[in-house]
């Protein structure tokens, strides 16, 4: 007998691991520890008590149809002792729906000592009586997570990895000499600036002695689950890498090394937003090759980010939360028969994979970035689109994509930001609780060396959209120094373009956006004095006291009918009225006046009617000129 300590439970052992590994089905990871599970709530504002722990589990146990997608749950300890509201055990709650029970039992990782900050899990003492007693609870499979990390300094070591897989063999073998089906996760960080081949070459490396360790431990494999990270770029790589390539990569490293009596591959998210996890899997699902395991998931964050967000601690948001659960739980279903064609979980999946680093579909990571947010920036075109953006926590990591370094992603993200908070008091609110009126300045200043003239044409709309409507949002911007920023946009010289130009040219090209951001500046300039309260005088007095009659002579004398037409408006919204800085004749601006007055007395016998009210508003503006000269 090659197997003389096999477990009493071996037929069990393989039913359970067979019917997990279920096609289109997978595993919902709600194991989280107290205190990780206080990390996750504490963004949407919830208490980490146990009551409110409690409330949240039952809540996800509770989506109606649940196991249609998801054939396991993984549970931190108190939850697999937990009961609903109404005294029924979460245990029985899953096996309605056809989930099997799992739970948790490592203790954390300790480092190793002397190693460069490798670890090692904790947990092996008391772990058959803790095994024993999880069966009897009703528990049926478990999982044990080790972790490897990759260096440029020579990690992982090989102490790092015989320690790691080792004491995953042990943890397994214990499981099943007690009836539970044994998740084995050597999981390899995917932190760093490593390559894909070095990344396939450490996984399959871990994985090889992963599978020899369980083989000396005497591990009924049929009776195992693999809980493997997806072999891709470390998340500081900067080199194009698609998601074919992923798939391809990891795929092939599992045929080298996972053997075919394995009936199921459970892959964890490893940091990545929902969408990209899903499409990730898809990919893998969808290739031509040699699969005999089920390829499936094991994900936590990556199915309930969106759920968490949407919930939010609120009893109203219950079903909401469930609808976006069953959601995330489809795609997966999908993704796992290779037939997910993308697009669930709406701005709230969007929006975190627009501010994570995705795997890509055939283009760089900054190329997949950019199409995620153009993508995001139709879902919130419609107001209440535009609100499940910030219900789900889309809108604090877009505010934050405001920050990189590449202009291509903050004039997207500026758009995305300018479409959701146009007529949106709600995103308007919490976009300025986020910090977005200083990031969008930090991108209109005209001394930025860093910004351009599309990102400024962008974050002029969002700051526009972001501001009207506010008066706290306009204070800020008034207090930030918007004003400044404004004049000196509209003041700036633009070269003017020859009458046979190539349009297609980089240098007109260049031309005819800074005229766009001189038009934008001279709207919200018009913008910001137009209305009648405390707040827009002090906007009027900070617009005067910032070289406005220079910039405006200068408005006034372009070839830009929009631009000279704002101008006008603007000089008569700060000639009316009495104020203690009242605008005065100076850098030209009254010859500029009277040039601009006399054209338009030219057209007068013309059928000009947009330029009345600019012949109006500046013929005011002459008279209070010389009654202050």
């Amino acid at each position: 007998n090659p197997l003389p300590n096999m477990s009493s439970f071996a037929a069990e052992l393989v039913e359970t691991a067979s019917y997990i590994a279920t096609r289109g089905k997978g595993i919902l990871a709600a194991d989280e520890s107290v205190g990780t599970i206080g990390k996750r709530f504490a963004p949407i504002g919830v208490e980490n008590t146990e009551e409110n722990r409690r409330f949240y589990r039952e809540m996800l146990f509770t989506t109606p149809g649940l196991g249609k997608y998801i054939s396991g749950a993984i549970c931190f300890e108190e939850t697999l002792f937990h009961k609903t509201a109404d005294g029924t055990p979460f245990v029985e709650l899953m096996k309605r729906e056809g989930i099997v029970p799992g739970i948790k039992v490592d203790k954390g990782v300790v480092e190793l000592p002397g190693t460069d900050g490798e670890t090692v899990t904790q947990g092996i003492d008391g772990l058959n009586e803790r095994c024993a007693r999880y069966y009897a609870q009703g528990a049926r499979f478990a999982k044990w997570r080790g972790v490897i990390k990759i260096t440029d300094t020579g990690c992982p070591s090989e102490l790092s990895i015989n320690e790691n897989v080792t004491r995953l063999a042990r943890y397994a073998a214990i499981c099943q000499a007690n009836g539970l089906v044994p998740i084995v996760e050597p999981e390899i960080l995917m932190d760093g600036p490593h390559s894909i081949e070095r990344a396939a070459e450490v996984t399959e490396r871990v994985l090889a002695a992963q599978y020899k360790a369980l083989s000396d431990h005497h591990v009924l494999l049929e009776g195992t689950l693999l809980k493997p990270n997806m072999v891709r770029p470390g998340t500081e790589w900067e080199g194009e890498c698609s998601e074919a390539d992923i798939a391809r990569a990891t795929v092939r490293v599992l045929q080298h090394t996972v053997p075919c009596a394995v009936p199921g591959i459970m892959f964890l998210s490893g940091g990545m937003s929902e969408e990209q996890a899903t499409r990730a899997l898809d990919a893998m699902n969808r290739l031509d090759t040699k699969k005999p395991w089920s390829l499936s998931f094991s994900y936590g964050r990556a199915l309930q980010q969106t759920v968490l967000k949407t919930w939010a601690g609120d009893a109203a948001n219950v079903d909401a939360a469930k609808a976006a659960l069953l959601a995330r739980a489809k795609a997966n279903g999908e993704a796992q028969l290779g037939t997910y064609e993308g697009g669930a979980g709406g701005a709230g999946a969007e929006a975190g994979e627009a501010a994570s680093t995705p795997p890509t579909g055939g283009m760089s990571l900054l190329a997949s970035k950019e199409e995620a947010l153009e993508r995001l920036a139709e879902l919130v075109e419609t107001i209440d689109r535009g609100r499940d953006l910030h219900l789900v926590g889309g809108l604090r990591p877009i505010v934050a994509t405001l920050r990189s370094s590449h202009p291509s992603l903050v004039w997207r993200a500026a758009n995305v930001l300018a479409t959701a908070s146009q007529n949106n008091p709600i995103v308007q609110k919490w976009a300025l609780q986020f910090g977005v009126v200083p990031e969008l300045l930090r991108d209109i200043d005209p001394a930025n060396e860093h910004s351009n003239e599309k990102v400024r044409v962008k974050a002029l709309t969002a700051c526009s959209a972001v501001v009207r409507g506010s008066e706290a949002a306009t204070a800020a911007f008034i207090e930030g120094g918007g004003v400044k920023h404004l004049v000196a946009l509209l003041a700036r010289p633009i070269a003017a373009v020859a009458a046979d130009a190539d349009e297609d040219s980089d240098e007109v090209k260049e031309v005819r956006q800074q005229q766009r951001v001189r038009r934008k500046a001279a709207f919200f300039l018009m913008h910001l004095t137009a209305h009648t309260s405390e707040l827009f005088e002090q906007a009027r007095d900070a617009v005067i006291t910032s070289g406005i009659a220079a910039a405006a002579a200068a408005a006034l004398r372009v070839d830009d009918g929009e631009v000279q037409e704002n101008t006008a408006r603007l000089l008569a919204a700060l000639v009316s009225g009495a104020r203690s800085t009242p605008l005065r004749d100076e850098d030209g601006l009254g010859a500029a006046v009277a040039e601009r007055l006399a054209v338009l007395e030219s057209h007068a016998g013309e059928d000009r009617e947009f330029e009345k009210e600019e012949r109006i508003a500046l013929t005011a503006v002459s008279m209070r000129l010389a009654a202050h000269a």
